[in-house]
């Protein structure tokens, strides 16, 4: 078997059609690389820009970084290594949103691994299909989404970009506040502080309350990380942006587990096939995580006369209504979950 250097995720290429959606299974691949996938929680940040963010990407994914320039026109994903022996791996997603070509039709087979090119039935819009897919796909994985201005057309550019974002809309069926933060990074330094401040309150004053989007359908919290001067060294001038990362992985930790929609390596892996597959069908659907978690269990279509039976039977017996409503509950509640999904998260 060849080595497999390929990191890329996803990648849209030409179709007769229109464009294919390229997968080969990297989310499987870097769930793989994990320790104890079904026991580990892993967290996607996606950074997007060009070269501000490869720098960043170099310095905080450490020796898992790989050479950019062949994988420009994908969305790309890795695992932090320095996390993938801890309970909450990271893993970062990356790619150029200004990108918007489309790959020529891949000449001749991977050897390395499975390489699918999926149809997709694509609405009509008036939004370019790069921006569909992470809108309506990615994003539904996504724990922070780090936005690096200085690539991508200053303060003004990134509120095109996250602007046609929330347009889009999100296709998540979990709560609002499960949708990704977003960490906009500024690497350029100000002319003063007063003008830095002013800029920045400008920005957030306005995506949040002017634009007229509904900001908080798409996103549920943003902040503004500006680098130091590049005088400094490497490690130092990213330090606060590892930082600024950090918490808000943990927020996002929080919020899930509050939600319960925390994730073990091995389920994420399903749920994205299954919302990928979602996505070639229905791409401006919603997609239902509860839904998907039962595609491969659905439930038995006798289950409402097993109910009315039991609770015939219950009554019969003479049981008391709060020991048939807990032992109902009970079993709903464990038929629920697909086998293992309901083991507790290492604390």
């Amino acid at each position: 078997m060849a080595k497999c250097d390929h990191i890329s995720w996803l990648e849209l290429v030409e179709g007769e059609a229109g464009p294919l959606l390229a997968y080969g299974s990297r989310m499987s691949q870097v769930i793989g690389e994990l320790s104890k996938p079904s026991v580990q929680f892993p967290q996607i940040v996606f950074f997007m820009g060009r070269q501000l963010k490869n720098r960043a990407l170099r310095q905080l994914c450490g020796n898992n970084y790989r050479n950019q320039n062949r994988h420009h026109r994908t969305i790309n994903l890795r695992l932090d290594n320095q996390s993938f022996l801890l309970d909450h791996p990271r893993i970062f997603a990356d790619a150029d949103p200004s990108c918007r070509s489309i790959s020529p039709p891949f000449v001749s087979p991977r050897i390395c691994h499975q390489q699918e090119n999926l149809p997709v039935q694509w609405p009509k819009s008036r939004h370019e299909p790069h921006d569909l897919i992470i809108a309506r796909l990615l994003f539904l994985f996504t724990d922070v989404v780090c936005v690096f201005a200085d690539d991508l057309g200053g303060l003004k550019g990134v509120q095109e970009y996250l602007s046609t974002w929330i347009q889009i809309g999100s296709a998540s069926s979990l709560p609002a506040a499960v949708r990704p933060r977003v960490i906009v990074v500024l690497g350029n330094q100000p002319k003063s502080i007063t003008q830095s401040v002013l800029e920045e309150d400008d920005f957030l004053f306005e995506i949040l309350h002017l634009s007229g989007l509904p900001f908080f359908s798409t996103y549920s919290g943003i902040q503004i990380s500006r680098l130091p001067a590049e005088e400094l060294s490497t490690d130092a001038r990213y330090l606060q942006l590892g930082s600024d990362l950090f918490t808000q992985l943990r927020h996002m930790r929080q919020v899930r587990e509050d939600h319960h929609v925390l994730f073990s390596a091995q389920h994420l892996n399903v749920l994205f096939e299954e919302a990928l597959q979602h996505a070639t069908t229905g791409l401006l659907a919603p997609y239902n995580f509860v839904l998907a978690s039962r595609r491969r269990n659905p439930l038995d279509g006798a289950f409402t006369s097993h109910l009315v039976n039991f609770i015939r039977l219950g009554g019969k017996s003479r049981a008391t209504y709060d020991d048939l409503a807990s032992y109902i509950a009970s079993a709903i509640l464990m038929d629920a979950y697909p086998p293992r999904m309901y083991s507790r998260s290492p604390a």
